[in-house]
């Protein structure tokens, strides 16, 4: 039974943003990093998958929330009522799990941005040029999603997933004990949290890869980085071959010996076909 409910609320979230969402879709999306980051990636072909309840800027989970507790305050049924009660007493999310957590990979469907440059990979930073197409033909434990700016859709998006979810919650009930059920319901909410962003941030036309694991995941365990002080869990996301396009390297970033040696990393790590250039953006 549990796997009927989980089965249900995957088909109805993967349904409503399909439905929502402003693909335009790119042919490759671009994970800005450092030179360090670049080395990681093509030599262990992995990408590091972060907890988004670790972010260094709250903010962002708030407004999603913000977004949320709009919705729910308009609907009557009892799932939305029962969130909105819940929500208003606590500060993050009171169905965020004990035992998991939501994972993030973040990329660019723009490849040579100056803001990006400037925000992630440094202007001597590297973009790693992934094939949208490899991503999304394989067998996947992830979701990829563009980030929706517009707040009338991410509004419409809210509304679509409550009244699945309460129709889902109608359901099952009867046979579940109704806090697992909000639990369940709960989580999906969080995922989607976290696929919304303010307006004023549409230049940086964000994509995402998104990973819902428990603490004990045997497949993706949790191990933990310091980043700017701050003590943040990830997952590993490891990846094939055909995902890597292309790496282009920053503004600023030295192209000899670099690029020949990119060039090698590509050869011998068996990324067929992905090329190495640079950034035309004119920076000193």
């Amino acid at each position: 039974m549990s796997d009927d409910v989980e089965a249900s609320l995957d088909q109805l979230y993967t349904e409503v943003w399909n439905e929502y969402l402003e693909f335009n879709q790119p042919t490759e999306i671009f994970h800005y990093t450092s030179a360090e980051g670049l080395c990681g990636i093509l030599t262990r072909k992995l990408f590091f998958a972060s907890d988004l309840f670790c972010l260094q800027d709250p903010l962002e989970f708030q407004y999603g929330k913000s977004v949320l507790m709009g919705v729910l305050q308009t609907r009557s049924d009892a799932v939305s009522q029962s969130l909105w009660a819940d929500l208003s007493e606590h500060p993050l999310f009171p169905h965020k799990g004990k035992n998991w957590s939501v994972y993030s990979v973040s990329f660019c469907g723009t490849k040579d941005l100056l803001g990006q440059w400037r925000g992630y990979g440094g202007a001597a930073g590297y973009a790693v040029g992934v094939r949208l197409t490899a991503v999304l033909k394989h067998p996947q434990r992830f979701t990829v999603l563009r980030m929706l700016y517009n707040p009338e859709k991410q509004q419409q998006v809210f509304g679509r997933l409550m009244s699945g979810a309460a129709e889902i919650f109608e359901r099952y009930h009867k046979t579940r004990c109704d806090n697992e059920l909000l639990t369940q319901i709960g989580s999906r909410l969080v995922q989607s949290i976290f696929n919304l962003k303010h307006p004023a941030f549409h230049g940086e036309d964000e994509w995402r890869i998104l990973m819902l694991e428990p603490y004990n995941s045997v497949e993706f365990p949790v191990q933990y980085r310091v980043s700017g002080g701050r003590i943040v869990p990830y997952i590993e996301l490891r990846f094939e071959p055909d995902w890597i396009s292309r790496v282009v390297l920053g503004p600023t970033a030295v192209r000899y010996p670099n690029e020949g040696t990119i060039m090698r990393m590509l050869a011998t790590g068996g990324f067929e076909g992905a090329v190495c250039e640079s950034s035309a953006i004119p920076l000193l």
